[in-house]
């Protein structure tokens, strides 16, 4: 019954995180979001979320934020391409986090990844770092006694939105086709796994069923916005640039590993397993 569900949420107030968490309000379960710094967080979330402090790198902490909750939910990221930090929240953050689950009891751990770390991928050829930071992190998650849901996504088509300025979209490089998904499906798979015990142990790519561009999704948001404009920039130049910025280094490796591999398709199970749900099924777009 989601009355006596209490998600923790690690991440809630990123652009991947917000959306998510106000799915999980909207569908009737409780949410405390764990953040290092709870008054930016209030400005960020519903007043319905329960904000409470904790560290990654503090177990204690983390053991404190989870008292109540059933579930754990992870949302983090990795933007460093230096191979010689003590820690990346990926990493040693996911091993503290499974740590502290384990001493509080928690009863499944659900985490959103990267279609790059997904562990049957058969499509990659290029390393991408971050990526292999993640693949570390979930074998602590693997090895725990705590059922387990990764999702792998695609790209998002909302992430083109993150990127306007100007009401113009801006990308880098080719328009190379991947099978877009987008925060409203993702959303409502993470609903259908919350004590699901067909999502139990998985690891699931989460994709869009047909292979499009950003062009070709730039053409269905226009449609919205009628005014909104886009500008491509040469991954040549932002190589050039990245010289000079470690953002810009990150995007860069980023956006070639976007070229150089050609996405497969290998979302049929998450279908099977989790659009069996009659209320996933009535709110999936076709």
């Amino acid at each position: 019954m989601k009355n006596h569900i209490k998600i923790a949420f690690i991440g809630a107030t990123g652009r991947l995180g917000i959306p998510v968490a106000q799915k999980m309000i909207q569908k009737g379960f409780s949410v405390k979001a764990i953040s290092r710094n709870t008054l930016l967080a209030r400005t960020k979330l519903p007043e319905s979320i329960e904000i409470v402090q904790a560290n990654l790198d503090d177990i204690n902490s983390l053991v404190k934020a989870f008292k109540g909750c059933n579930i754990v939910y992870i949302n983090l990221s990795t933007e460093t391409l230096n191979p010689k930090l003590s820690f990346y929240e990926e990493r040693e953050g996911i091993k503290n986090i499974i740590e502290a689950a384990e001493l509080a009891g928690i009863e499944q751990i659900i985490k959103i990844s990267a279609l790059g770390a997904y562990p049957l991928a058969t499509h990659l050829k290029t390393y991408f770092f971050p990526n292999e930071i993640k693949r570390q992190g979930h074998q602590f998650i693997e090895k725990s006694s705590i059922p387990f849901t990764i999702f792998h996504p695609s790209s998002f088509e909302d992430s083109l939105l993150f990127n306007v300025k100007n009401n113009t979209i801006q990308w880098i490089g080719k328009p190379v086709a991947h099978y877009w998904t987008n925060l409203e499906d993702y959303s409502n798979f993470v609903i259908a796994a919350i004590e699901n015990p067909k999502a139990f142990n998985q690891h699931y790519a989460v994709q869009g069923k047909k292979l499009q561009t950003y062009e070709d999704v730039f053409v269905k948001l226009k449609k919205q916005n009628s005014s909104l404009k886009i500008q491509a920039t040469p991954l040549g130049m932002i190589k050039f640039l990245s010289i000079f910025s470690s953002k810009l280094k990150v995007l860069a490796s980023l956006f070639s590993y976007f070229e150089s591999d050609r996405e497969h398709y290998y979302a049929e199970q998450i279908w099977d397993d989790l659009s069996d749900s009659q209320e996933l099924i009535n709110s999936l777009r076709s």
